[in-house]
């Protein structure tokens, strides 16, 4: 279960940050700070929401977009406690279904890419990149999918580079596309590579980026009524450079939910569930062998939430957490490296400035938020 009214953002303040869209279309959101023991109660941050998206930058700045159901595209800032709110752009929402919105910073650059389709002809889907402070959109592809789209997947590169998988319906079958858009030229690759096979069916898929610069993909492949997790990678340095590399796993052949990739302190950490099982691989050499670690069974189902987060932990990266429905801010990576408890304790006898900078050059260009994009 994907729980796409949940993003939870981690600020280098430690704060958890939780936004939720109900089903009335308010999005609510709250604050726990850890090492207060705080806990704010919950706020609307706006109402008649249909679609949003958040991302932090390294000056703790929370920025969030979100399409309410007149068409008005809101974009707010959240520095030093306080809200800004503008209207920046107006979708057209009697003639499109807007399924998707991500929002990323790409060296200070705040990039909006979202998918929407016809509601007359609804198999039919368009991803489109928006850059702030440009009036240009760019269309990224357009292609045609068996029922309701699923979601696309995204990551960027230190050089910028913005990194997508997606899935297309064709001869029969759900594919997974990989493309990629070059900072350096303003453009989308032309020509997208099919790297699902070209006669089973594919679903869920994943992209992650490592701090190494590496590529990861991930999805589900059904063939024969069988369901198995496909792993491609691709790596930054080294003589397969570029190449494209399939790494066999071992995995059950059952039926899985949204496989994810994520980092910690130099470990690859694969997990994907069912139902109320957890299943974990680990890799210690960049992915190239995994080993099984032991399930772990809960007695909630369990869901897949989005993560915003700033912090900065050495050889550490998170997109994407699994939790027990019943907890949403309970997850799983915590138990399998906590790094934020220990990072919590361990900065106790910090200074200010030492907390404030992590080890790291907190970037001091803001993004302006008064510009319109459309």
């Amino acid at each position: 279960m994907f729980q796409w009214n949940t993003i939870l953002v981690i600020n280098s303040k430690f704060e958890l940050f939780t936004f939720t869209l109900d089903n009335n279309g308010g999005l609510l959101y709250k604050i726990d700070n850890s090492q207060l023991n705080q806990n704010i109660s919950e706020e609307i941050l706006l109402n008649n929401v249909i679609r949003f998206s958040t991302s932090i930058s390294a000056d703790d700045v929370i920025h969030l977009m979100a399409l309410l159901d007149d068409g008005n595209l809101i974009y707010s800032q959240y520095r030093n406690k306080i809200w800004d709110k503008l209207i920046i752009g107006h979708f057209d929402i009697r003639s499109n279904h807007y399924h998707q919105f991500e929002i990323i910073i790409v060296k200070d650059i705040l990039h909006m890419i979202y998918g929407y389709s016809n509601l007359i002809n609804s198999n039919i889907c368009t991803i489109q990149h928006v850059v702030y402070g440009q009036s240009k959109r760019h269309n990224v592809i357009r292609y045609i999918s068996s029922k309701f789209p699923e979601p696309f997947s995204l990551d960027v590169d230190d050089q910028g580079i913005i990194h997508l998988l997606y899935p297309a319906f064709h001869d029969r079958n759900t594919k997974i596309y990989y493309t990629f858009y070059n900072p350096f030229t303003n453009t989308w690759s032309p020509s997208p590579k099919l790297v699902s096979s070209n006669i089973a069916s594919a679903r869920y898929p994943f992209l992650f980026i490592d701090t190494k610069n590496n590529i990861h993909n991930l999805w589900i492949e059904e063939s024969k009524n069988k369901s198995a997790i496909k792993y491609h990678k691709v790596n930054a340095n080294g003589i397969d450079k570029f190449v494209w590399k399939e790494i066999n796993l071992s995995t059950p052949s059952l039926n899985m939910s949204y496989p994810i990739i994520f980092e910690e302190k130099d470990m690859l950490v694969m997990q994907f569930f069912s139902d109320k099982t957890l299943n974990t691989l680990l890799s210690t050499d960049l992915g190239n062998t995994w080993d099984t670690k032991n399930n772990e069974c809960f007695s909630d189902p369990l869901v897949l939430t989005k993560v915003n987060t700033n912090l900065r932990v050495q050889e550490s990266k998170i997109k994407y957490g699994i939790s027990s429905l019943s907890i949403p801010t309970d997850l799983c990576f915590f138990k399998s490296y906590p790094m934020l408890h220990n990072k919590i304790i361990l900065d106790k006898g910090k200074t200010e400035e030492e907390k404030s900078t992590k080890g790291e050059e907190v970037l001091n260009k803001k993004i302006p938020w008064y510009r319109k994009i459309f």
